[in-house]
């Protein structure tokens, strides 16, 4: 029994059981069909998803809080992937994380993906599910201004208890110096009742996109060059 291994395991246990109680984290991963907007599930173009896009803000435990300048640039590769050529600025130095997205995982559900660390130290060869919750569309281009993406793993049930082992949440946008985007992303995440990931646990991170080492474009360009 996992009570044998002892205290500390038994109360990293217990820390598991109570989290969700304490905070109010759900314990059960929300299916897409409760997140996504109508008109993600009936409209959604990976085609129009494709771009340089800038994260503004974060809840994801695999990205550092004390880092910036975090891009994603999305590319269709094939009929079922989707690259992220994924760039992040920690401690004066940019650095690479390669991600791809398997497109058509269920044509039944559109903005539906399974995402894949490609190369990036620990998380590499880890899949997750990934959903888009909620785009902002350009009225005069039809292209997507702002994406919300979501992940949500659930662990195997401890005690008997359904518990939540990760959860991701990720605001990209097409520009980062809008002072009212953040605000505008978040009502959108709060509406698809997102809510309780919002509030609880660790607080929403802005992420700071000043002061970077070059442009970002540019930036991403020499990078690939090299």
């Amino acid at each position: 029994m996992i009570l044998r291994v002892g205290l500390f395991t038994t109360a990293a246990v217990l820390v598991v059981l109570l989290y969700p109680l304490k905070v109010g984290i759900p314990s059960k991963c929300p299916s897409g069909d409760e997140l996504q907007s109508i008109f993600v599930k009936k409209s959604y173009s990976e085609e129009k998803h494709q771009g340089l896009y800038y994260e503004i803000a974060f809840k994801d435990v695999t990205q550092p809080r004390m880092c910036k300048c975090i891009t994603s640039n999305k590319t269709i590769v094939s009929n079922d992937t989707l690259q992220d050529d994924f760039y992040i600025q920690c401690s004066g130095e940019v650095h690479y994380a390669n991600l791809s997205f398997h497109l058509n995982v269920d044509r039944n559900k559109r903005g539906y993906m399974i995402g894949r660390w490609n190369d990036f130290g620990p998380f590499k060869g880890v899949s997750f599910p990934n959903y888009i919750v909620d785009v902002g569309v350009d009225p005069s281009s039809g292209e997507y201004e702002w994406v919300i993406e979501f992940q949500c793993i659930q662990g195997k049930k401890i005690f008997g208890r359904n518990w939540i082992e990760y959860y991701g949440l990720n605001f990209y946008s097409k520009t980062y110096n809008d002072p009212t985007l953040l605000g505008t992303m978040e009502s959108a995440a709060r509406r698809r009742g997102l809510g309780p990931f919002l509030d609880n646990g660790l607080s929403l991170f802005p992420v700071d996109h000043t002061g970077c080492l070059q442009d970002h474009p540019v930036s991403i360009q020499k990078l690939q060059n090299e």
